[in-house]
């Protein structure tokens, strides 16, 4: 009787050789395939196959050592009109950026402060409890909308699940003035 925790047959049929460049990495040996030829990864595409206009475009590129700089395709390719460059330079603006100080400009990128709050000095930002303030003034907006309907007050985010971030809110304002007083 055979040893069940050691099967000879299948120890001696059984060995690991690691992927060579022949076998494409999945274990198939062509190494004497004609139809195989290892320097093309990929089947030739077909043209009736989905996108096989665009992989026939991308393997003549390959093939014809195109270069890696955008090209737009003729009307035959894709059957679409090709817009010329001068039509793409109406669409944006040219700026002569020749006048930026590089060297100010990486000092400040390297500097690492923080940038300048334009409103920092002006504003009143204050975290409230929505519940004792937001959603018991007659200014909050109504829902789903989040924010204060009073000019020049702001709902500015919501920090935690209870708490506004309100700007300018006289109420609020009102209430740390009544109770710095007493």
């Amino acid at each position: 009787m055979a040893d069940p925790n050691r099967d000879s047959e299948r120890d001696s049929e059984s060995t690991f050789d690691p992927p060579s460049g022949a076998d494409g990495g999945d274990g198939r040996d062509r190494g004497d395939d004609p139809s195989h030829d290892a320097s093309v990864a990929d089947p030739k595409p077909k043209p009736g196959e989905p996108l096989g206009d665009v992989a026939a475009a991308v393997e003549r590129r390959r093939t014809e050592g195109a270069s890696d700089a955008f090209e737009l395709e003729t009307d035959a390719e894709y059957g679409q009109s090709s817009a010329s460059s001068a039509d793409f330079d109406e669409l944006f603006d040219r700026e002569d950026v020749s006048d930026l100080d590089r060297e100010q400009l990486w000092d400040q990128l390297e500097d690492g402060s923080e940038p300048e709050d334009l409103f920092a000095d002006e504003r009143e930002i204050r975290t409230v409890d929505k519940r004792e303030y937001c959603h018991q003034c007659e200014h909050f907006a109504t829902p789903p909308n989040v924010g204060c309907t009073r000019e020049g007050t702001d709902v500015l985010g919501m920090p935690s699940l209870g708490k506004f971030r309100v700007a300018d809110c006289p109420v609020v304002l009102e209430d740390e003035e009544l109770e710095q007083r007493y």
